[in-house]
């Protein structure tokens, strides 16, 4: 008998092991079916500055914010590169806010922002893109040209 509950638990304890396991990807972390995540990024404002809470899987970070961020809801902004920037069509789409921080302060100023794929040349106030606005891409051709307006003006 006792053979036999040493050995169920020797199976029950190898499949929890290395069993497979369900998981499923949330903002970019993978995540165990049937755990609770209830922030899988964050942003916090401390001392009148940005925050950003990296989340990782074995890892998690505090960093100042700076580059562009993309709202996902009121607490979370994540960070986003200017290729998928263009390829969201952000210059044309109302719904999506990208806000570029430079040392955790929302960037007001000129913008020159090369990613060797592509080029943005404009202004931001308030760490959103607004007037006159260019995007190029690496042949230095021109792919847009227009007027940003900010959505509460």
């Amino acid at each position: 008998m006792t053979k036999f509950i040493i050995l169920i638990l020797l199976i029950s304890s190898f499949n929890l092991s290395f069993g497979q396991v369900d998981t499923v990807t949330v903002d970019g972390i993978r995540v165990i079916v049937g755990k609770e995540v209830t922030v899988a990024c964050e942003t916090i404002k401390k001392n009148n500055k940005i925050y950003h809470r990296q989340i990782g899987a074995t890892f998690q970070r505090t960093v100042l914010a700076s580059g562009w961020f993309k709202q996902v809801n009121d607490s979370c902004y994540q960070s986003v590169w200017i290729g998928l920037m263009i390829k969201n069509k952000f210059y044309q789409n109302t719904n999506d806010v990208f806000i570029k921080y430079k040392k955790g302060k929302p960037y007001r100023g000129r913008i020159n922002e090369n990613d060797g794929e592509y080029k943005l040349i404009g202004r931001c106030k308030k760490g959103i893109p607004s007037g006159k606005f260019i995007i190029k891409n690496s042949e230095n051709e021109v792919l847009w040209e227009g007027v940003i307006t900010i959505k509460n003006e």
